[in-house]
């Protein structure tokens, strides 16, 4: 795990947390198990209190809770990597956890461009992404990787370049406000998609992201979309 926060040092809290989880789990897990044949595409979500439930047994440690259903997070998303490429709860598990700790700024980043990328949620991406604009308000990422969602998603080239350029005006890299220029100009082909997604490749180093941008640009440029 790439990012563990200083705040798992609080032993005696941590072990609060994951009791009181623990204790909320049985039940959960009991009715699991009556109902797992007869609901199974829901199954998943009932491993996770709702958001209520969550406050309640947080017990004023929310952003320890945090850290543990972002573990929970990237478990899942990782699993559905490895098998079926369906990620219906990822949105579901990153708000959770922006939630409970709405200035942990990784999981708004990971749930939004997975959501984009592999998932192919750009509703709940937009979702994800706008609720961390509105709490990283200088942030260029967020201007940025919803442009990348208009691009991608909705077509929606006007938007996409208005957001490229609130990024690149963020600190964000100059080839955005240059891409937010060819964009007007040429809308979205063939070329500037490949375009960005080499700009994307070379934008990220972890290995999984960089994968996942890979096939992309290997399936458009070989024509199969």
């Amino acid at each position: 795990m790439s990012i563990i926060r200083s705040r798992w040092a609080k032993g005696g809290a941590l072990l609060i947390i994951i009791a009181a989880l623990f204790l909320t789990l049985v039940p959960i897990q009991k009715q699991i198990d009556t109902i797992r044949d007869g609901w199974p595409e829901k199954e998943e979500l009932l491993y996770l209190p709702s958001g209520n439930m969550l406050s309640i047994v947080s017990l004023g440690f929310d952003q320890l809770a945090a850290d543990i259903l972002y573990i929970k997070m990237i478990d899942y998303f990782s699993t559905h990597l490895m098998t079926d490429h369906s990620y219906i709860w990822l949105y579901h598990i990153a708000d959770l956890v922006t939630t409970l700790d709405p200035h942990f700024r990784f999981p708004y980043i990971f749930a939004g461009l997975m959501l984009n990328l592999e998932g192919g949620q750009f509703d709940n991406a937009r979702k994800i992404l706008t609720k961390g604009s509105l709490v990283f308000t200088d942030d260029w990422y967020f201007p940025f990787a919803l442009g990348l969602n208009y691009f991608f998603g909705s077509a929606d080239f006007e938007t996409a370049a208005r957001y490229f350029e609130n990024s690149h005006q963020l600190g964000g890299p100059e080839y955005l406000s240059n891409f937010a220029a060819k964009l007007r100009a040429n809308g979205k082909t063939r070329e500037t998609t490949l375009e960005f997604l080499r700009f994307l490749y070379g934008s990220f180093h972890d290995e999984n992201i960089k994968k996942i941008i890979m096939d992309r640009i290997r399936e458009l440029e070989t024509g199969r979309q």
